[in-house]
């Protein structure tokens, strides 16, 4: 389930809360998403809610959207997400990776990374990337550790100051520190 239908539910329940009626309008006002993409997230909640052994949402007339009276139950499961269920945009994520790294008392691995936020390596490889580019502004840097030198068939490491060999040295770093 991704950020938005995370806060279509809590926004439903919210209206629930108060006796007030919600509708595909109201999300779309709200959301300033089209129909088809509320009845996507609409569909992916129900499913979150049929997976979980609770009651779907139900469209009534007029666009009215039900839920379940019982929404505590709905509430503890929201409550117990983590990273594999909710989808962290590029932004959250690159603000995990920089707590991550600078918190941390240790170094932190770029697939330490990818296995706490639930995604590939190589998208930790251009988030790192984007992170670097943006504490730049703050005099800040992240800084590479290497295990030990380069070993290969007699191939020399990239050269640092070439910007193009920037992908080649974000694959060829592992390990990284504030």
């Amino acid at each position: 389930m991704n950020k938005r239908a995370r806060e279509i539910i809590f926004w439903i329940m919210e209206k629930r809360d108060y006796q007030e009626t919600c509708t595909i309008n109201d999300l779309m006002d709200k959301f300033k998403v089209s129909e088809r993409t509320i009845r996507y997230d609409l569909e992916g909640i129900t499913d979150f809610l049929l997976e979980n052994k609770q009651k779907p949402i139900q469209l009534c007339e007029h666009g009215v959207i039900e839920l379940q009276k019982d929404t505590d139950a709905i509430r503890m499961l929201l409550g117990q997400n983590d990273f594999y269920s909710f989808k962290l945009s590029k932004e959250e994520r690159m603000h995990m990776i920089l707590y991550l790294i600078a918190n941390t008392g240790e170094h932190v691995t770029l697939q330490q990374l990818a296995d706490i936020l639930f995604v590939s390596r190589s998208t930790i490889i251009h988030d790192v990337d984007d992170v670097r580019k943006s504490i730049q502004k703050q005099d800040l840097e992240i800084v590479s550790l290497r295990r030990g030198p380069y070993s290969g068939q007699g191939e020399q490491p990239p050269d640092y100051a070439d910007a193009s060999a920037a992908p080649a040295v974000c694959a060829a770093v592992s390990d990284f520190r504030i």
